[in-house]
């Protein structure tokens, strides 16, 4: 008897030289490449609305705690400086 060969052959059959490759190379460093920069610009943007979020947050207990709901004077200023230009 016989034993027959599986559909699915090992990798060291499928080569075909010492200096073959099984794989696309540059197609899988770029798969890399393009995985990297995705995930580091999702982080890029969590970090930032994070910021964003913490920064409205301390505006927020500056105006509730500091100035009592009230507009600081130097925003009254900035608004009347802004109207007359």
């Amino acid at each position: 008897m016989s034993k027959k060969k599986s559909k699915t052959t090992d990798l060291t059959e499928q080569s075909q030289g010492p200096n073959q490759s099984l794989f696309n190379v540059p197609a899988l460093l770029g798969d890399i490449r393009g995985l990297i920069e995705s995930a580091r610009e999702q982080t890029a943007r969590a970090v930032n609305s994070t910021l964003v979020v913490m920064y409205w947050q301390i505006g927020q207990r500056i105006r509730t705690d500091v100035l009592q709901n009230e507009r600081a004077e130097y925003g009254k200023e900035i608004v009347q400086t802004l109207s007359a230009q």
